[in-house]
C-alpha cells in the first residue's frame, strides 16, 4: 500500500536532484530500514545510497560522544555521589534502590534543557518547605534528607563533568550537547540535505535541534498527522504536531511548508471490537481472525502487541495458513527457562549453610535443561533425598551419585567454597559454556544460554571495574537489572510477510489490516505511574512531559495506525481475576461514539458444571482384585477409607495410587504418630504380663527422652530436628508419653486395689468372616495398639495424636456405623474387639476405646451403645452380633459387582 514513507519519498525525490547527499533522520532504525527498501524500489538507477539514520545515530554525528548503557551509567553516577557527599554516602545496595530514578530525572532535565542549578534550587526548596518535622528544631535524619536535596547540583555537575572529560554521555546528557551543537553541526555540513522523518512527540532538545535545521534552510521535518486531529484542538493525537506549527517560528513565517496533513482517518473502515476473556482467549481469537485472510492480505497484516507478554501465546495461537512470520520484538530473556536456573544457582549460592537447602538441590536435579546435562543418577539422588529425608545434603553426597567426569560442572554449579562474587561469575561463565556444548541438538536453547554467557561476561567487567560490587546478593540484583532489558531477537524477513510487532514498532510504518491486542485501560494508555523524585506542580511549571503528556504520546500512535488503515480488529481482556485492569481502554469508548461500532463479544466456553458423581464398574479385574485384597485381609482403616469416599479406596486399594514420597522437612502428623506409637511399645514391652507398679511407671517416665529421640533417629531419618518447629514437635511428643505416664499413676493411686495388667503391645489381630454371597471367606486383619486389663475388665486400646471425644465414640444408630465417616473411631475400635473375640476366650468384661494425646484429662474413652435408654459399654455378644452384621452388610457392599464405586457427596 501507499503509505507515509512513499509520500515522503516522493516528495523529496521531487525536491532534491543528488540524492546521495541527502540525510534521513528517522525515530527507529526499523523506520530506517523500510525506507531505504522503498528507495531502493523507486529509484531504478545504479547511484550512492543516502545516508539513513536513526535519531540516536543523528545525535552520535553531532556529538562525537558515546552514549552509556544504562547500567555503565548508574556507575558512574554513583562515582559522583561518593565524591560530593563523601563520608555520608549509602553503599551501593542502597543507593541502586533509587539511583536509577535519580538518573532519569536527570535524563529528563537535559532532554528538556532545564537549567539544572536553577531546577535542583527549586527542588530542595520545595523540600524544606514539604518537610514531615513539625518543629522548628530539625531531626538529624531530617537534616540529612534536607542536605541531600542541596548537594543534587553538585552531583550532576560532577557527574556530567566527568562524563565529558571521557566524552561519554548518558541519552539525556547527549541531546543537551546536540542542541548546543547542532548549529555548528549543520553549517559544517552545508552540502548534504537533511530530511526528519515521522517524529511526533519532541523533547526541547529535539525542537531545538529540528528548528535550527529549518532555519538553516538544509532540509525539511515531515510530519505524519491526519486533518481530523490537527484542526481538533482537543484531540490528543495531534497535541504535539499542532502546537509545533501554531508556535515555531519557522511556520508562522512560511505557513505552507508545513508537511504533510493527511485526510485518510475518515475514510470507510472495517473497526471489528472484540470482548475476549484472558490472554489466550486474545490470541486465540487473533488466530480465527487470521484464518480468513490470504497471503496477499497476510503481507500486509500486522498484530501489535500492547502486552509484549502475549508474544509466546500467540506464536502458538497462529493457524496453518500462515507459514512464515516476522517478529519485531524479541522474547525477553526473563521468561526463558535458562533464567529459572540461574536463579536457583543464585538461591544455593545465598545459603547461609555450608549445606544445600533439599529444596534447592530438587529445583536444579528437576530443571530440564539439567536434566539434558547429567546422566540418569540425578533420578536416583532425588529417590535419595526423598527416602532418607535429607533436608540439608553435603556436596560430597551429591557427588557420589555422579560419575567422576561430571563432578567439574557440578562443582561450577554448586560449588560454595567461594572467595568472591568474581569467582562466582566465572564459575557461572563455565557452567554455561558446559551447558552450550551439550546443547547441540537444540539451537533455541543453545542461543538462551550464550546469551546469558555474555551477561554475565558483561558482570565480570563490572566486577574488575568497581571493587564495591564485592557481594553476591548485589550481583544478583545487578543481574536482574540488565536481565529486564535484555531478550532474544527472532529472525526473519523485515519486509514481507505477517508482522508480529509491539506498539513502538509500528512507528512511521502503514498496514492496511491492523489487529491491536491489550486495548485496556493501564495498559494502552499505560495510566498515571510514574517514576520520578520531581512533583507534578514543579514538573508543569518547568515544561516536563507528565501523564498526559504521555497519554497524548500513546493516543497519537494508537489513532496513526488506525489512520491509513483499512481493516482494523481491537481485542481487550474482559478478565478481572488478575492485577491487569478489566476496563476496555478510553480510546475504544471513542472510537464507539465517533464511529457507532458495536463490541463483539467473544462467546468464552464454559464447560456445565457436573452434578454427576463419579463412578467406577467393578470389572472382572476389579473384582479379581478385589477377592485378592479379602484373602491378604482388609484392615479397619482400608474399611473406614470406604466409607469416608468409595473413590478413596478404589484408588489406594484397588488401583494402588499411593501418596508421592517427599521429604518432610516439618514433621508430618502420621510420622508424629508413628514415633509415639514405636516409643510407647519400646517403653512398656519390658513390663508385659505383668501388673504395672509405679516403680514400673517411673522407670518408664525416666526413659522416655532416650526413647523418644532414639525413634527420631530410626523414624526421622536424617532430617534436622534440634531447631525449629521439629524441636518443638520432638519436645510435644516427649510431652505427650511424659502425660500418659502421669495419668497411669494417678489411676494405680486412686485406691489400692486398682491394678493395670499389660496383655500385649502392637498385637496382631485377625478373624475370618463368610457368608453365603462370599464364595470364600474374607480376612479381616489388623493390629491394636494396646490390650491390658484394668481391674477385672479387658480394654483394647487405640492410641490417637490427634483430639478424639467421647461422642465420637458413642454409637446410637448401626446403620450409621458404616456409612457415616463420623462413627469412624468406634468403628475401628469395634474391629479391634471382634477379632480379638473371635480368637481369644475372654472370662472378664471387655471394653474397646481410644487414649486420645489431646484430649488426656478425658482419660480412657471406651465405645458406647446408645441405642436404648442406657449407656452400654460392655462388649456383649449382643454388640458383638449388631457389629458383625453392620460388617456383612459393608462387606457385601465392596464385593456386590453389580454395584460400582460411587463419589461420596461431600
Amino acid at each position: 500500500m501507499s503509505g507515509f514513507i512513499n509520500q515522503c519519498i516522493a516528495y523529496v525525490l521531487a525536491k532534491e536532484t543528488e540524492i546521495s547527499s541527502c540525510v534521513f533522520i528517522l525515530p527507529s532504525k526499523r523506520a530506517g530500514n523500510f525506507l531505504k527498501k522503498e528507495l531502493a524500489e523507486e529509484i531504478p538507477d545504479t547511484l550512492y545510497a543516502p545516508e539513513v539514520w536513526s535519531i540516536e545515530e543523528f545525535l552520535h554525528e553531532i556529538t562525537a560522544m558515546q552514549e552509556l548503557s544504562s547500567t555503565q551509567a548508574l556507575f558512574k553516577l554513583y562515582e559522583a555521589y561518593c565524591s560530593v557527599v563523601k563520608k555520608e554516602a549509602e553503599a551501593f545496595d542502597v543507593f541502586i534502590t533509587w539511583g536509577q530514578t535519580l538518573l532519569h530525572d536527570f535524563n529528563e532535565i537535559d532532554r528538556y534543557l532545564i537549567n539544572p542549578e536553577e531546577f535542583f534550587t527549586y527542588l530542595s526548596n520545595i523540600q524544606d518547605i514539604n518537610h514531615w518535622a513539625l518543629t522548628s528544631n530539625k531531626t538529624t535524619l531530617v537534616k540529612k534528607y534536607l542536605e541531600f536535596w542541596k548537594q543534587l547540583p553538585a552531583i550532576y555537575n560532577v557527574f556530567t563533568t566527568n562524563l565529558l572529560k571521557e566524552k561519554l554521555a548518558y541519552q539525556g546528557l547527549m541531546y543537551r550537547q546536540a542542541a548546543a551543537k547542532c548549529a555548528h553541526f549543520f553549517k559544517e555540513n552545508k552540502e548534504k540535505r537533511f530530511y526528519v522523518i515521522g517524529f511526533n512527540a519532541l523533547n526541547d532538545a529535539e525542537q531545538q535541534l529540528f528548528q535550527t535545521l529549518l532555519a538553516s534552510e538544509q532540509g525539511d521535518v515531515l510530519w505524519d498527522i491526519d486533518k481530523a486531529f490537527l484542526e481538533d484542538p482537543y484531540h490528543d493525537a495531534g497535541l504535539f504536531i499542532r502546537k509545533y506549527k501554531n508556535t515555531w517560528a519557522y511556520y508562522q513565517q512560511y505557513p505552507d511548508r508545513f508537511k504533510f496533513i493527511d485526510s485518510s482517518y475518515k475514510n470507510t473502515k472495517n473497526i471489528k471490537i472484540y470482548e475476549v476473556s484472558k490472554n489466550v482467549g486474545q490470541a486465540k481469537q487473533v488466530g480465527e481472525i487470521l484464518t480468513k485472510f490470504d497471503a496477499e492480505q497476510l503481507a500486509n497484516t500486522a498484530v501489535v502487541m500492547n502486552d509484549e507478554s502475549l508474544l509466546t501465546s500467540m506464536l502458538n495461537a497462529l493457524p496453518e495458513n500462515i507459514t512464515e512470520v516476522n517478529i519485531t520484538m524479541g522474547l525477553p530473556l526473563v521468561e526463558t527457562p535458562i533464567a529459572a536456573l540461574i536463579e536457583i544457582l543464585f538461591d544455593i549460592q545465598q545459603e547461609k549453610k555450608d549445606t544445600y537447602y533439599y529444596k534447592n538441590i530438587l529445583a536444579f536435579l528437576h530443571h530440564p535443561i539439567i536434566q539434558r546435562k547429567l546422566s540418569s543418577a540425578g533420578d536416583k539422588l532425588i529417590k535419595e533425598i526423598q527416602e532418607e529425608n535429607l533436608v540439608f545434603i553435603e556436596l560430597s553426597t551429591v557427588l557420589e551419585f555422579f560419575e567422576p567426569d561430571e563432578h567439574p560442572f557440578l562443582n561450577f554449579c554448586l560449588g560454595k567454597n567461594i572467595s568472591s562474587p568474581k569467582q562466582f561469575i566465572q564459575h557461572l561463565t563455565e557452567a554455561l559454556l558446559a551447558l552450550k556444548a551439550s546443547l547441540s541438538d537444540a539451537p533455541v536453547l543453545k542461543e538462551y544460554v550464550f546469551q546469558f554467557y555474555q551477561l554475565f561476561n558483561q558482570l565480570l567487567v563490572l566486577t574488575e571495574q568497581y571493587p564495591y560490587l564485592d557481594t553476591i546478593p548485589l550481583v544478583r540484583l545487578m543481574y536482574k537489572e540488565q536481565l529486564q532489558s535484555l531478550s532474544v531477537d527472532f529472525k526473519g524477513s523485515p519486509f514481507k510477510n505477517l508482522q508480529l510487532m509491539g506498539m513502538l514498532e509500528t512507528r512511521v510504518l502503514d498496514y492496511e489490516n491492523v489487529i491491536l491486542t491489550s486495548v485496556n485501560e493501564g495498559i494502552l494508555p499505560s495510566g498515571k505511574s510514574q517514576n520520578s523524585f520531581i512533583p507534578y506542580d514543579l514538573k508543569k511549571a518547568y515544561g516536563l512531559p507528565t501523564y498526559r503528556e504521555k497519554d497524548a504520546i500513546y493516543t497519537y500512535h494508537f489513532y496513526r495506525l488506525l489512520q491509513r488503515a483499512k481493516s482494523v480488529s481491537l481485542l481487550f481482556n474482559n478478565d478481572a481475576s488478575g492485577m491487569q485492569s478489566s476496563e476496555k481502554s478510553r480510546f475504544i469508548t471513542q472510537l464507539e461514539l465517533e464511529r457507532n461500532i458495536e463490541i463483539i463479544t467473544n462467546p468464552v466456553y464454559v464447560p456445565p458444571i457436573k452434578t454427576d458423581l463419579k463412578q467406577f464398574p467393578k470389572t472382572p479385574e476389579v473384582i479379581k482384585r478385589i477377592e485378592a485384597l479379602g484373602a491378604y485381609g482388609f484392615s479397619p482403616s482400608a474399611l473406614t477409607t470406604y466409607i469416608r469416599n468409595p473413590i478413596d479406596f478404589y484408588q489406594k486399594y484397588i488401583l494402588g495410587i499411593r501418596e508421592e514420597n517427599t521429604v518432610e522437612e516439618h514433621l508430618a502428623a502420621n510420622t508424629f504418630g508413628t514415633i509415639v506409637h514405636e516409643s510407647l511399645e519400646q517403653l512398656y514391652t519390658p513390663f508385659l504380663n505383668k501388673k504395672l507398679t509405679e516403680r514400673d511407671l517411673l522407670w518408664i517416665k525416666e526413659n522416655i527422652a532416650n526413647e523418644v529421640d532414639k525413634q527420631y533417629q530410626l523414624v526421622y531419618k536424617k532430617a534436622p530436628v534440634q531447631e525449629g518447629i521439629n524441636l518443638i514437635s520432638k519436645s510435644i511428643s516427649k510431652r505427650y508419653l511424659s502425660n500418659l505416664v502421669i495419668q497411669e499413676l494417678q489411676v494405680l493411686n486412686q485406691t489400692e486395689t486398682d491394678t493395670v495388667k499389660l496383655i500385649a503391645l502392637e498385637a496382631p489381630l485377625e478373624a475370618n468372616i463368610t457368608a453365603s454371597f462370599l464364595a470364600n471367606p474374607i480376612k479381616l486383619k489388623g493390629t491394636a495398639d494396646r490390650i491390658d486389663v484394668y481391674n477385672t475388665t479387658l480394654r483394647i486400646i487405640d492410641y490417637k495424636t490427634g483430639k478424639v471425644l467421647p461422642s465420637d465414640l458413642v454409637v446410637k444408630d448401626w446403620g450409621l456405623l458404616i456409612t457415616d465417616y463420623k462413627y469412624s473411631k468406634a468403628f475401628q475400635v469395634l474391629c479391634y474387639a471382634y477379632m480379638y473375640l473371635k480368637t481369644t476366650q475372654v472370662e472378664a468384661g471387655v471394653t474397646a476405646g481410644v487414649i486420645s494425646f489431646k484430649n488426656l484429662k478425658s482419660g480412657y474413652m471406651a465405645f458406647e451403645n446408645k441405642e436404648g435408654k442406657e449407656a452400654e459399654a460392655l462388649i456383649t455378644p449382643a454388640i458383638l452380633a449388631k457389629f458383625e452384621q453392620a460388617l456383612v452388610t459393608l462387606l457385601q457392599e465392596i464385593v456386590n459387582p453389580e454395584l460400582p464405586f460411587i463419589e461420596k457427596e461431600v
